[in-house]
């Protein structure tokens, strides 16, 4: 039972990670800087961005491998 619900949580997760993921990676950087920040610190922005989303899903993904075959060794 753990493990099901395990693995349940681990596909809301990783859905929800690959979402924030992908939105921020197509979300274009706006021309005009209507910020108080220059250019080169929004680019470390949403490189850092990228990086941290992309590493949540990669670690969820691995979660969700695993715990799917956790329980298909279980069944």
């Amino acid at each position: 039972m753990v493990n099901a619900i395990l693995s349940i949580l681990s596909v809301l997760l990783f859905c929800f990670c690959c979402h924030q993921f992908i939105k921020v990676v197509v979300t274009p950087q706006p021309r005009l800087n209507a910020t108080g920040y220059s250019r080169t610190a929004l680019n470390m922005k949403r490189i850092y961005v990228i990086f941290s989303w992309g590493t949540m899903t990669g670690v969820f993904l691995l979660g969700l491998v695993v715990s799917f075959y956790q329980v298909y060794t279980q069944l």
